[in-house]
C-alpha cells in the first residue's frame, strides 16, 4: 500500500524515517467499514492501530449504568488506537465509525517486533504515540472544563 499522500498529513508518518514509512506500507491493510460499526471496544485487547483514511470516528466511553457519550471524534489522517502501544495493551475507549469509514490498519505485534529490532522505529512511534495521548487528554480536559467548569450563583 502507499502511504506517501500521508507523509505530511499524518501524525503516525510525518516524522517517521523512508525505511519505517516503507515498512508500514508494506504491513498495511484497507479496511472499509459502514456507519455504526464497531471498530474496537473499551478493555478487549489492542492488537491492531489504524490511519484513518476518510470518514469519521467517535471515541466513547460509557459509565455504570450510563449510556456511552463521545469524547472525541476523530477524521481523515488521525491516529486511532493509541492502546497498542502501552501497557496493559486493552482499549480505552469503543471506537465507532460515524459515516463510511476506509481506515488502513496495521498489525500491531508485527510492528512491535519490528520496534524490538530497531530501536530508532521504536523511539519514533512511541513519541507519536506520547504526543497523541497527550493531546487526546487535553481535549478530553478542556471538554471537562467547558462542560463542569461554569460557575453558578
Amino acid at each position: 500500500m502507499n502511504l506517501d499522500r500521508w507523509r505530511t498529513r499524518s501524525p503516525l508518518l510525518a516524522d517517521l524515517a523512508d525505511d519505517h514509512v516503507a515498512f508500514l506500507a508494506s504491513v498495511a491493510v484497507e479496511e472499509v467499514l459502514p456507519p455504526d460499526e464497531t471498530v474496537f471496544k473499551v478493555n478487549s485487547p489492542a492488537d491492531r492501530f489504524y490511519l484513518v483514511d476518510s470518514g469519521g470516528i467517535a471515541l466513547r466511553i460509557a459509565g455504570p449504568s450510563k449510556p456511552p457519550i463521545t469524547i472525541q471524534t476523530v477524521g481523515e489522517g488521525a491516529l486511532l488506537g493509541l492502546s497498542w502501544r502501552l501497557p496493559p495493551y486493552r482499549w480505552q475507549w469503543t471506537a465507532q465509525t460515524l459515516t463510511d469509514t476506509t481506515l488502513i490498519r496495521f498489525d500491531a505485534n508485527t510492528v512491535l517486533s519490528a520496534c524490538e529490532a530497531d530501536p530508532t522505529f521504536d523511539n519514533a512511534l512511541l513519541r507519536v504515540v506520547a504526543r497523541e495521548s497527550s493531546q487526546r487528554l487535553q481535549n478530553v480536559r478542556l471538554q471537562l472544563l467547558d462542560m463542569y467548569g461554569r460557575q453558578r450563583p
